[in-house]
């Protein structure tokens, strides 16, 4: 394994001396974390996420949240991830559900918050589930084996 200037390689080297450099992109481990989740009456179940970074520098998180907050009739939730930025000047489309049924639930990140909103139809709900694969405006600090 080989790293020319940034970019992670592997180098075949055939019987007749002549070198094969195979691009394979982050060969770097992906490190999976807990996540701190908070909202109103939150409690998590299980929270995971893997922050990585793409070749122009840009880092991004892939995750998995579920948890549940005390039952009540309600149109709309908001969690919040600490320590992770999401990108500003855009909102990114994440996917959601919850224990309501067939409701329609359609979730976003806010832009350079920490925040992700959830909404549906007025009816209770006490659990959601949320995943996505989203930008960050910057690494984690809590992201420490992060290249």
């Amino acid at each position: 394994l080989v790293n020319d200037s940034n970019k992670h390689h592997i180098s075949i080297t055939r019987l007749n001396g002549k070198i094969d450099k195979t691009y394979v992109g982050n060969v770097q481990p992906d490190w999976q974390y807990d996540l701190t989740v908070t909202g109103t009456n939150w409690t998590t179940t299980r929270a995971v996420g893997v922050v990585y970074k793409c070749g122009g520098g840009q880092y991004r998180m892939r995750f998995n949240i579920q948890g549940a907050t005390t039952s009540a009739t309600r149109t709309a939730y908001q969690i919040s991830i600490t320590g992770s930025v999401f990108k500003s000047s855009v909102n990114q489309a994440v996917s959601a559900f919850g224990n309501q049924g067939t409701t329609n639930y359609y979730a976003y990140t806010n832009s350079g918050a920490t925040t992700i909103d959830v909404g549906h139809a007025s009816g209770t709900s006490s659990q959601y589930f949320f995943s996505g694969d989203v930008e960050l405006e910057s690494k984690p600090s809590w992201a420490v084996n992060t290249p």
